[in-house]
């Protein structure tokens, strides 16, 4: 069977300029930025609790520490094509956090929310179908995570059934969570994989085999 793409089971995950073992390394720290995720996610929903001007601000803070985790999970994870998703996302949170503590609530809302939900349908999108690369069964959460992104953003952009502040926080902590959960079960996976083990192939054939 002649395969364009003959490469080892974890190949699309880990970088192959990089030695696999050494790259497995990174993997608690990836599994660690899903928790930290995952708890800031579920800060963020809390504030839902709590309509205040300065809970706005707060908010921001929360999105600024997610958007420094994504940061470190695009740097370390060298899944090539989805690092710059992460990397973008990385930086949307950080600036989108920056404007809501900083700026007037009234003003900033409108803008972040409209381009995180922007950015979130593309990023849903193509997630999952960066995810159809991978064999279904194991990364089952990379197409769950990428359909969340998808449903979030579109909810957001098109303020229904919520808009403003709450909007924005009910969405993005469930994107959050989202993030966190596939971090891990994707992650966790990688860790039990084989970096001697023969190459297997995956999707994508030459000459129609």
């Amino acid at each position: 069977m002649a395969w364009s793409h003959v490469v080892a089971f974890d190949s699309r995950l880990l970088d192959e300029r990089e030695p696999p073992a050494l790259q497995k390394k990174n993997v608690p720290w990836l599994m660690g930025a899903g928790f930290v995720l995952i708890a800031l996610g579920g800060v963020g929903l809390l504030h839902l609790a709590v309509l205040q001007p300065a809970t706005v601000v707060s908010f921001g803070v929360v999105m600024v520490l997610a958007g420094l985790v994504q940061g470190v999970d695009a740097v370390l994870a060298h899944h090539r094509g989805v690092s710059l998703l992460d990397a973008a996302e990385a930086v949307l949170y950080v600036v989108g956090g920056i404007a809501l503590a900083t700026a007037a609530p009234e003003r900033a809302l409108p803008v972040v929310g409209a381009v995180f939900g922007a950015f979130l349908v593309v990023d849903g999108i193509t997630r999952v179908l960066a995810a159809g690369w991978f064999l279904p069964k194991r990364w089952l959460w990379s197409y769950a995570h990428g359909a969340v992104s998808f449903l979030t953003g579109f909810l957001l952009l098109f303020a229904w059934p919520l808009s403003g502040f709450p909007a924005l926080a009910l969405y993005l902590g469930v994107d959050l969570i989202s993030a966190g959960i596939t971090l891990i079960a994707v992650w966790s996976a990688v860790q039990d994989l084989d970096v001697n083990a023969p190459a297997v192939g995956i999707r994508g054939s030459e000459g129609g085999t």
